[in-house]
């Protein structure tokens, strides 16, 4: 057997008797994961924040879109909220109408008893004129209720206008959607850019997949998670990791199946492209 084979085959099967390892003779490293990151609003691009090759993690801003007027349309939403606020608060009116229709409801009780212990005291028509004043207050009390109730909406309203002003304010970044280093930037400090238009290229290095192809008869179901060691030409370092993924298709061809397994590459030594020798610890 191959003297590197049996290295890793070491590393991986201490303690255990008359190992079985799955053996991949020429597995090749590609990435797990690459993505690109686009523009999200028009505009000029106004600060470029990373360079080729600095290492990102995801949610961190590569470059932002001049936004002066994204910034303003925020102040203006806080100040439309804070109005709101302090409107939706303030229900004075609602306690003035509601001393109002007491007082009204009470002249109406007094000049009603009066007429009924003295009924020439006070005319039909006095108390008419006190029972639509009463309606009135009652009037004025429903419509200050509904002010009140508007004012809460209305603020409801300006809060969600304020988020999605600042939503806007955060679209003009242009931000890395994984962990990974960036490879590629296409645009520059003052150049304009669409929505859409990408503007990075990063790639995922901290982990990578080494894949190959085994005769399907040696494909157990456990093999998924079991670990696995790769070892370049060259680099007498072993690189760990696991199997993730077996197929469930077989090459009519030549009976074979493909599998791959993550391998760890925190100090990115190994390099997309490669290929090495993929060895598989027994169960």
């Amino acid at each position: 057997m191959n003297p590197a084979v049996l290295l890793l085959l070491a590393s991986l099967t201490t303690g255990q008797a008359k190992p079985e390892p799955l053996v991949v003779e020429s597995a090749i490293l590609s990435l797990l994961d690459q993505r690109e990151a686009p523009a999200r609003e028009a505009g000029v691009l106004d600060q470029m924040l990373v360079k080729e090759l600095q290492t990102v993690v995801a949610g961190q801003s590569l470059a932002v879109i001049d936004s002066v007027d994204a910034v303003l349309e925020v102040e203006r939403s806080e100040a439309h909220r804070d109005n709101a606020s302090g409107r939706s608060e303030n229900d004075s009116k609602v306690k003035f109408a509601e001393k109002e229709l007491e007082l009204a409801r009470y002249e109406v009780k007094r000049l009603t008893d009066r007429i009924a212990r003295f009924p020439d005291s006070a005319s039909p028509e006095e108390l008419e004129r006190r029972n639509i004043q009463a309606e009135k207050s009652a009037a004025a009390l429903q419509d200050a209720q509904l002010e009140f109730k508007a004012a809460k909406y209305e603020l409801r309203i300006a809060e969600a206008d304020l988020k999605l002003a600042e939503r806007k304010v955060d679209r003009h970044r242009i931000v890395s959607p994984i962990d990974g280093v960036v490879v590629k930037i296409a645009r520059r400090a003052g150049e304009w850019v669409q929505p859409g238009e990408i503007v990075f290229r990063i790639l995922r290095l901290d982990k990578l997949k080494a894949e190959g192809f085994i005769p399907a008869t040696l494909a157990p179901p456990d093999l998924i998670g079991r670990r696995a060691a790769l070892k370049i030409a060259g680099d007498d370092t072993p690189h760990f990791g696991r199997v993730l993924f077996v197929s469930p298709e077989v090459n009519p061809a030549d009976g074979t199946t493909r599998i791959w397994a993550e391998i760890d590459n925190p100090g990115r030594q190994l390099r997309p492209g490669q290929r090495g020798t993929l060895v598989i610890a027994p169960e």
